[in-house]
C-alpha cells in the first residue's frame, strides 16, 4: 500500500450517527487514511458498538484505522500500526512528551492538568498519529467529527455555492502549500439553528439514518459583522475555533488546536478563513449540548440561549455544493449493502408525548409569527414552548398556527417539523402589526399564548444534578428550577379565570421600566396550588396604558382580545371601570418609594422596551403605533396586564422585581420565557443584537 498523503485522526465516542457524513466529506476532501481513536474509557456499550459497527466497511475498505484509546497504546507500537518514531534530533524528549501525556492524561488523568476530560487522550492520540506516521504521510491533521475541513476559492465575506468544488479540495489547496511546515485552519461556529435534540433526519433514506449537519445547519456565528465582542466573555471565549495540519516530521506534540515546539525555524501559514476554512458543527441541539458538558465535565458547555442567538445569526451555504455529493456516497453505501444490521438508537424530540387534541377548541392557542429569513429563530421558540408543555403541562390540549412571509415551497422543513394546523403567507408589504393582527384571528382556543418572532422558553438541566436537592429555596438554581418547572400557562388560565379585568398574563420577562413600576399593584398571593413557582402575581397598567398589553411572551383572553380589537369609541370606558382604574392607580401611587423623574423620560424608556419587541427594522414604528392603539382600547375598557414572581419563592415587598439570576436577565422581572431585543437608535436597527442583561 502507498504512503497516505493526508492523514487526519480523531477520537470519539457515541458517533455513529454521523460517522459516515463526516467520512465522506472528509474522503472527497482527498484525505487518504483517516485514523479513529475510540475512547475505551467508557463502559462497553451499544453506543460504542454502533460507532464500530458503522466504521466497519471503511476500515475493510483500507480507509480507515480503528485504534481503542488508550486501551491499545502499546500495542499500535508494533505493525502493521507502528513503530512510532520520534523527532529526529529530540528522539528522547520526544517519547518522554508521549509518555507523560499518555500516562498522566489519559490511562490515569490528572484534572487539573487538562481543560476538559477529552483533553488529555486526545493529545496523546495525535502526538501518536503524527509519531508513527513521521515518515509515511507529508500531512498529519487533527479534528472532531462535528468540525468539517475544505478547500475554497470564496473568501469568508464573500458566501456562495461553489460550483466547481472539486477543483478547490482540502489535497489541492495542501499541494499548493507544499513550502509550509504547518497549516491553520480557521473555523465558524453554527449553533444549535433552533434543535431542540439532535435531529434524527426528515426526509430520504440517508437522512432517515444519517442526518447531515451539513444540511440541516445553515445558520453561524458571524463575527465580520461584529468584530468585538471581548466584553462578552460568555460569548467571545466560544466564539473562535480552529485546528491544524502539520508535516509530522517537523514536531514533537500537539496541544489539540495546533502543534507545539515545531523548532526556530517552523514556517506557519494562517490560512484566516480564505482557501482552507472549518465549519465547526459545536452546538447540535440544547440537550446536545448539556451531553456535551457531561462528557467533558465542563459545565460552560451547557446551553447559553445568549450564546445560542450570536450563532445562530448569519446564514452560510457555502457547503451548497458539496453536501449533496456526500448525501450521494452515502446512498450508494446503502445500496451496495452497508449498515444493513445497524439500527440507529431513538432520539426522542420536542413532540414526543404531544397528542392531537381530543376536545373542540383545544385548551389554548399557540400563535407564532415568521417575519425575518432565519428559520433557526423560529424552530428555537417552537421547540422550546412544545418541550415546555410535553414535559411540564402534558394536560393542556392545543393547536397552533402561524403568520410568515416566507413562501412555503421550497423552503427549509420547518414547516414539516411540526404539528402546524393553520399557516397564512403574508405579503412581504404587510408590517409587523398586520400580521400580529391576523394570527390571533387564527385561533380557535379561548386562551392564545402569543409569541411574537423570538420568545424562547428558558431550559435548565440543573434539576438532573443530584447536588442540587439539597439546595435551600434562596439558591438561584433552585429557584430557576422551580421557575421552569412550574405549570405557569396553567396558572395563567386560571388567573384569567379568576379575575375578568386581565387582558392578559406576562410569561416573558419583563423589563425594568420606570413607567411599568409607577403602575403596578403589590405582589398578590395567587389563588390555587402553593407548591407552584406562580404563587405571588400583581397587575399593571393603572395609569400607563402600554403596561397593559404588548405583542408577544404572553398568555392572552381571546375574547377580550376581539372585544378590544372592535372598540371603536374613544368613550367607552366604563363607569365602574373608570373609578377602579383611579383607585388602584391612586393606591399604587402611595405604595411606591420613589417617583419618575418625568414623564419624558417614562415615555422615553417604553419606546425603547417596545421598540426592541419588534422583529424587523422596518416595521418597529408601525407596530409600535399599533401597539399603543390597542393598549389605549384595552385601558378604557378598565383591563390589565399581570405577571408572576418566578425570580423568587416570596417577594420581599412591593418594589421587589423578581429578577433571574441566570445569566440572562438580571435587571427586569424574570419570566419563564426571554428574547434576544435589538438595539435600537432613533427606531431603527444599531450595533446588531444584544440580550436584556
Amino acid at each position: 500500500m502507498s504512503n497516505p498523503y493526508i492523514v487526519v485522526a480523531t477520537m470519539l465516542h457515541d458517533q455513529a450517527r454521523y460517522l459516515p457524513e463526516w467520512i465522506e466529506f472528509t474522503l472527497l476532501q482527498g484525505v487518504d487514511r483517516i485514523v479513529i481513536y475510540h475512547d475505551s474509557r467508557k463502559s462497553p456499550s451499544q453506543a460504542g458498538l454502533r460507532d464500530r459497527q458503522v466504521a466497519e466497511p471503511y476500515i475493510q475498505m483500507g480507509v480507515l484505522e480503528w485504534i481503542s484509546w488508550p486501551a491499545d497504546w502499546m500495542e499500535v507500537e508494533k505493525e502493521p500500526f507502528g513503530p512510532r518514531i520520534w523527532k529526529e534530533g529530540n528522539e528522547t524528549e520526544s517519547e518522554a512528551i508521549f509518555k507523560d501525556a499518555i500516562l498522566n492524561d489519559c490511562v490515569n488523568p490528572n484534572p487539573d492538568r487538562t481543560a476538559h476530560l477529552q483533553a488529555g487522550c486526545q493529545k496523546a492520540a495525535f502526538i501518536d498519529v503524527a509519531a508513527r506516521y513521521r515518515n509515511r504521510a507529508r500531512w498529519v491533521g487533527a479534528w472532531d467529527v462535528d468540525e468539517f475541513v475544505f478547500g475554497t476559492d470564496s473568501p469568508r465575506t464573500g458566501v456562495k455555492f461553489l460550483d466547481d468544488w472539486e477543483n478547490h479540495t482540502l489535497a489541492k489547496k495542501l499541494a499548493d502549500a507544499e513550502d509550509w511546515d504547518e497549516v491553520w485552519v480557521d473555523g465558524d461556529i453554527f449553533g444549535t439553528n433552533g434543535h431542540f435534540t439532535d435531529p434524527v433526519g426528515s426526509s430520504g433514506a440517508v437522512l432517515s439514518q444519517f442526518p447531515m449537519v451539513t444540511e440541516l445547519y445553515k445558520y453561524r456565528y458571524a463575527p465580520e459583522w461584529r468584530q468585538d465582542v471581548s466584553a462578552r466573555p460568555d460569548i467571545a471565549t466560544y466564539s473562535w475555533s480552529r485546528k491544524a495540519l502539520t508535516d509530522p516530521r517537523r514536531v514533537m506534540t500537539n496541544h489539540i488546536h495546533g502543534w507545539s515546539k515545531p523548532g526556530p525555524d517552523h514556517k506557519l501559514l494562517q490560512t484566516r478563513f480564505s482557501n482552507i476554512r472549518m465549519f465547526h458543527y459545536q452546538y447540535r441541539s440544547t440537550t446536545g449540548c448539556h451531553d456535551k458538558a457531561v462528557a467533558n465535565g465542563n459545565p460552560t458547555m451547557e446551553y447559553n440561549p445568549v450564546r445560542e442567538a450570536y450563532f445562530d445569526e448569519k446564514e452560510d451555504g457555502s457547503l451548497g455544493k458539496i453536501a449533496p455529493k456526500v448525501r450521494e456516497m452515502i446512498g450508494r453505501r446503502l445500496d451496495m449493502g452497508w449498515w444493513k444490521e445497524w439500527v440507529p438508537e431513538q432520539v426522542d424530540g420536542p413532540l414526543v408525548n404531544v397528542e392531537e387534541p381530543t376536545t373542540s377548541p383545544p385548551d389554548i392557542c399557540l400563535a407564532f409569527t415568521h417575519l425575518d429569513p432565519n428559520v433557526a429563530r423560529l424552530r428555537r421558540s417552537i421547540s422550546s414552548v412544545f418541550h415546555h408543555l410535553r414535559t411540564h403541562e402534558p394536560s393542556l390540549t392545543f393547536e397552533t398556527v402561524l403568520v410568515t412571509r416566507t413562501p412555503l415551497e421550497g423552503t427549509d422543513s420547518i414547516f414539516d417539523e411540526f404539528p402546524i394546523d393553520d399557516i397564512k403567507v403574508m405579503d412581504p408589504s404587510q408590517d409587523d402589526a398586520t400580521a400580529y393582527e391576523t394570527l390571533m384571528n387564527m385561533c380557535s382556543a379561548p386562551v392564545v399564548v402569543s409569541l411574537a418572532e423570538g420568545w424562547e422558553t428558558r431550559t435548565t438541566y440543573v434539576e438532573v444534578k443530584a447536588s442540587d436537592k439539597d439546595k435551600t429555596e434562596d439558591d438561584s438554581t433552585t429557584r430557576l428550577r422551580r421557575a421552569i418547572t412550574s405549570t405557569i400557562v396553567t396558572r395563567a388560565i386560571s388567573l384569567l379565570e379568576h379575575r375578568a379585568d386581565l387582558l392578559e398574563v406576562w410569561i416573558g420577562d419583563v423589563p425594568d421600566v420606570s413607567a411599568y413600576n409607577a403602575s403596578r399593584t403589590e405582589w398578590i398571593q395567587s389563588p390555587g396550588n402553593p407548591d407552584d413557582a406562580t404563587d405571588w402575581y400583581r397587575v399593571q397598567g393603572a395609569g400607563d396604558d402600554l403596561a397593559v398589553f404588548r405583542w408577544g411572551g404572553v398568555v392572552r383572553d381571546r375574547q377580550r382580545w376581539e372585544t378590544i380589537v372592535n372598540e371603536e369609541s374613544q368613550t367607552m370606558e366604563t363607569a365602574s371601570g373608570r373609578r377602579k382604574r383611579e383607585e388602584e392607580s391612586e393606591e399604587v401611587s402611595d405604595e411606591n418609594h420613589e417617583t419618575n423623574d418625568s414623564a419624558e423620560k417614562n415615555l422615553a424608556d417604553l419606546e425603547v422596551a417596545h421598540a426592541a419587541e419588534s422583529s424587523t427594522e422596518e416595521s418597529a414604528p408601525q407596530s409600535i403605533a399599533a401597539q399603543e392603539t390597542l393598549a389605549s382600547r384595552a385601558a378604557r375598557l378598565g383591563l390589565y396586564s399581570a405577571h408572576f414572581c418566578l425570580g423568587k419563592s416570596q417577594p420581599s415587598g412591593p418594589m421587589d422585581l423578581c429578577a433571574g439570576d441566570d445569566g440572562i436577565d438580571s435587571d427586569g422581572t424574570m419570566g419563564i420565557m426571554w428574547r434576544m431585543r435589538f438595539v435600537l437608535e432613533d427606531g431603527k436597527v444599531s450595533g446588531g443584537l444584544v440580550d436584556r442583561g
